[in-house]
């Protein structure tokens, strides 16, 4: 007789939804036999579908398998979407739409998330979050940033046999002794300039980095409608693109 499956089999990797209902689902499509989802946080603000990614996510995510990131923060509590002295750039249109749109008890749910999440699969420890160990909802590091940082974030992270980030919105793989650093990229507005969702999947104690394309005619038709004449051509850019638009701020953005 086979064995059963568990849980840990195969856990689909999500993060930066950024309110892009269109993407998530393409991937929940891509992945139905996923026994577990992981999302690195960063559900609204950006899209037109924020309500609607909120209640999937309280719907579907169990208990410590969602962090959040800095912009469900500044969406539940009116904080800056940057770190102190570095307040990030970000519309007060996606501010004042997702507040509006996002019910109160979509908001004390993005409000009581975890920062970072702890636990064990496939005989390995995982620790989990947004941004990085020692800043969970801002700390901005790419693959190939200074190794001395990675090394001791991974330290700040008490070397565990995983480490699951986001906040970049650009997915990769990276090994640092005994780590195995995981970003899976975003699902909802990717930055290396592939406009697929990206996400990650473990599989028979592996990980791989996956994209899938969706269909954008409607979401862009919904963003004309959502926001500004001004906002939704960048967001339409950047949505179709992959890429920021030409005169955003990469970093303070995500």
């Amino acid at each position: 007789m086979s064995k059963a499956n568990t849980r840990d089999d195969y856990i689909l990797i999500i993060a930066d939804l950024h309110g892009n209902w269109p993407a998530l689902e393409a991937v929940l499509a891509a992945e139905p036999h996923a026994t577990r989802i992981l999302c690195l946080g960063d559900l609204v603000h950006d899209g037109p579908d924020c309500a609607q990614i909120v209640s999937w996510a309280r719907l579907h995510l169990r208990a410590g398998d969602l962090v959040k990131g800095n912009h469900d923060e500044a969406a539940a509590t009116g904080s800056p979407v940057g770190p102190a002295g570095r307040h990030g750039v970000i519309p007060a249109e996606f501010v004042t739409r997702t507040r509006r749109i996002v019910p109160p008890e979509g908001k004390e749910f993005l409000r009581t998330l975890p920062l970072i999440s702890r636990f064990s699969a496939g005989n390995r420890r995982w620790c989990m979050l947004h941004g990085l160990p020692r800043d969970p909802l801002h700390g901005y590091l790419l693959k190939e940033g200074d190794p001395d940082r990675w090394e001791a974030e991974v330290r700040a992270a008490e070397d565990p046999g995983v480490l699951l980030l986001g906040h970049t919105h650009r997915p990769f793989l990276k090994q640092i002794s005994e780590t195995v650093i995981v970003n899976p990229g975003s699902v909802g507005r990717p930055k290396d300039g592939d406009p697929r969702a990206s996400y990650a999947v473990w599989l028979g104690g592996t990980f791989f980095l996956k994209r899938i394309a969706y269909g954008q005619t409607d979401l862009l038709r919904r963003i004309g409608l959502a926001f500004s004449r001004s906002l939704a051509a960048k967001l339409s850019h950047e949505v179709t693109t992959g890429l920021s638009f030409p005169t955003s701020d990469d970093q303070t953005r995500s």
